[in-house]
């Protein structure tokens, strides 16, 4: 049974593969008038498939199904860190101070937004949000929606919440994978860098990451 499920796999992807090469060769089309656009569910070795069949044909040209998928990566480095959820989700429970950015929790991770929630009734932990507004299971100060309101939180020090996030035991900054899909996306993720990296030693620590990044998908 094992065997011949491969066997259909594999027929499969003979006939997908003879007709992007039908279709290639009815186009006309040749290098980087090629590209190859991946969905958001696609797995890494099906990614991986991809890129090296458009480098076979002699292209560069890859792209994402997302507003801004064929641009660069908005953080600008392909470190890891730059979209793991690093405070981990059990960790959320113990972070004391938290500020999402361009995500709603409730809608796009339920369990993370549970343990929001867990946190802000048990703990009464203080949170705020810049992006649109939501209907929350928790408590929070919105502070805008924008790239002003990243700055003005953010990189002014005398700013309610930059004074927070500072004091705190255990700041958490959450950044919604939306955000590398916004014009304004670099410019947001460098303002949070420059925060996190000036505080280093409240966000980045042996016992604890204070700095993650939420994905809708994975």
């Amino acid at each position: 049974m094992i065997f011949e499920t491969l066997l259909t796999s594999l027929y499969l992807s003979l006939l997908a593969l003879n007709a992007v090469k039908e279709g290639l060769a009815a186009s006309g089309a040749s290098g980087n008038e090629i590209q190859g656009v991946a969905g958001a569910l696609a797995d890494t070795e099906s990614l991986v498939a991809l890129k090296d069949l458009m480098n076979r044909l002699g292209s560069d040209n890859t792209a994402l199904d997302q507003p801004l998928g064929a641009a660069p990566p908005a953080h600008g480095v392909d470190f890891r860190s730059n979209y793991t959820f690093g405070s981990t989700i059990a960790g959320v429970e113990h972070a004391d101070r938290i500020l999402l950015i361009g995500t709603n929790p409730r809608h796009e991770a339920a369990i993370i937004n549970a343990r929001i929630r867990k946190s802000w009734l048990r703990h009464e932990t203080d949170l705020a949000l810049i992006g649109e507004e939501f209907d929350s299971t928790f408590g929070y100060d919105h502070l805008g929606a924008d790239l002003a309101a990243v700055k003005k939180t953010l990189g002014d020090a005398n700013s309610k919440w930059a004074k927070e996030l500072k004091n705190a035991q255990r700041p958490l900054i959450v950044v919604g994978s939306a955000i590398a899909e916004h014009e304004d996306g670099a410019k947001v993720l460098a303002e949070v860098a420059k925060f996190v990296e000036a505080n280093s030693a409240k966000f980045v620590t042996e016992e604890w990451t204070g700095y993650s990044v939420l994905q809708r998908v994975s």
